[in-house]
């Protein structure tokens, strides 16, 4: 009877497993097909030349599409992650472009198949205007560049991007040529300049811009000047507001229209950066500084306060004049002046993560990356030009004040190089080693760094080995 119970058992494990094999056979042919529909990829010709792109192109009357990257490019790294791979990217570039990547860095991880396109990578370097990665060219199949962007974009906008690209009255360079010709298309000429300006096309973009603001913004009333389009035009070309001066219709509009200025570019604080821009070149720095010179007497930084004041208020002379003299100083590289100036700042603004409040106390030209960037880029400047040790013993205290704010490591990586620096300055030696050694070491185990910021580092550390000056002499 156990035999008989044993033997059934057997028969229904048979039987199951049976079941299950034959759902397994039926099951594969899905999972196959959803991971092909999920493999499709854009398709980069990796093994041609470009010259045979170009060839290619032509033959399949298809426009072709350059993605121009570096190998230390988080942007770039991203499009690869989350634009090229999905279906809705892969099937558009695959039917309507010949796509191509170019590296345009060099390393010594290149293999055979990146060392071989070297010498287009020179062409198009030396051609084509690339200010930054990754950049993106489209060329028309008979290869004409007609469109140029730069940056990461996400699905939605690189489709958009991709479908303007190939649309003769969207064609950045198409327009161009056009604008060029005479034909100016008002309605699309504040996108145009701004294309422009990204595209480093520098003086076309200022031509377009003051050519939109002379024959457009001039003959608007306030009312209709005040759109999204015109502020948007401003805030990518400062010097159309500036060129006015505070007797200008403009600065006159934004000092009293302010918070409507405001909420129709949603920035807050937009109009007064421009009305404190203004008000700081003609009370401070036309003032302190004589064809781009610092004047050699000590500034009337008083007389200044009170004219600020009397004019537009105390808000400005607190903020505006503080700020000059910290730039004012260091410029001038009285380093004691500027520390204790620069400590008050500390004290009265607090750097803190995720802020800029400080940043902008300082009068820091690229404040809106934040204190703690800003905090290391001034004991970086501090490092290179000041030798007075008790200025260097501050800067120490701010550098750690600035990696502890920082959370992004490829950043405090950089702070800790700054760190290493002040320290072998200051005759620390065996610190400042250690702690370059282990910058490099974690920096190339995570692999957080482009390699030629490495590579400095390593510089430096050798330097710092041999007792040589990290510092310009």
């Amino acid at each position: 009877m156990q035999k008989l119970n044993d033997s059934s058992n057997t028969i229904k494990k048979r039987e199951t497993m049976r079941k299950i094999c034959w759902l397994y056979l039926l099951i594969i042919p899905i999972i196959l097909h959803a991971q092909q529909v999920d493999s499709i990829r854009v398709n980069f010709e990796s093994d041609l030349d470009w010259q045979q792109v170009l060839e290619k192109a032509k033959i399949e009357n298809k426009h072709i599409f350059v993605d121009c990257y570096t190998t230390w490019c988080a942007p770039c790294r991203k499009m690869e992650a989350e634009v090229y791979s999905t279906d809705q990217v892969a099937n558009y570039l695959n039917n309507n472009f010949i796509s191509v990547k170019f590296q345009m860095d060099k390393t010594d991880k290149d293999n055979n198949n990146i060392k071989s396109h070297y010498k287009d990578v020179e062409y198009l370097s030396k051609q084509y205007t690339i200010t930054g990665y990754p950049t993106f060219l489209f060329f028309s199949s008979d290869g004409k560049l007609v469109h140029q962007d730069l940056g990461y974009k996400s699905v939605p906008d690189f489709l958009i991007l991709t479908k303007n690209a190939s649309d003769p009255k969207r064609q950045y360079y198409t327009q161009v040529e056009e604008y060029k010709a005479g034909k100016k298309n008002y309605a699309d000429m504040v996108e145009l300049a701004i294309a422009s300006r990204q595209n480093g096309n520098y003086e076309i973009a200022k031509k377009i811009a003051h050519d939109y603001k002379k024959n457009v913004i001039d003959t608007l009333s306030d009312n209709a000047l005040l759109t999204r389009m015109n502020l948007v035009l401003f805030d990518n070309f400062y010097t159309l507001f500036f060129e006015e001066g505070t007797n200008g219709r403009l600065f006159k509009l934004f000092l009293n229209r302010g918070a409507e200025v405001d909420r129709i570019i949603n920035k807050p604080d937009f109009s007064d950066f421009f009305i404190s821009k203004m008000i700081e070149k003609e009370e401070i720095d036309d003032k302190i500084y004589k064809d781009g010179q610092p004047v050699k007497e000590e500034p009337r930084w008083k007389d200044m306060s009170r004219s600020i004041t009397k004019k537009y208020g105390e808000k400005y002379a607190v903020s505006l004049v503080p700020m000059a003299k910290v730039q004012f100083y260091k410029r001038t590289k009285k380093w004691s002046e500027f520390a204790k100036l620069f400590e008050s700042r500390i004290k009265e603004f607090p750097p803190r993560e995720n802020s800029t409040v400080f940043s902008k106390s300082v009068g820091h030209p690229s404040a809106n990356l934040g204190d703690a960037w800003v905090l290391n880029d001034f004991c970086w400047d501090l490092f290179r030009l000041c030798d007075d040790k008790n200025v260097l013993k501050k800067a120490l205290v701010w550098t750690d004040i600035a990696i502890k704010l920082e959370f992004d490591p490829s950043l405090y990586l950089t702070f800790y190089d700054t760190k290493a620096n002040l320290l072998y300055k200051m005759g620390r030696v065996n610190e400042a080693v250690q702690l370059e050694e282990k910058t490099i070491a974690i920096a190339i185990k995570r692999n957080l760094l482009a390699e030629f910021l490495i590579d400095e580092f390593k510089k430096s550390l050798d330097k710092m080995r041999k007792g040589e000056p990290t510092w310009r002499s």
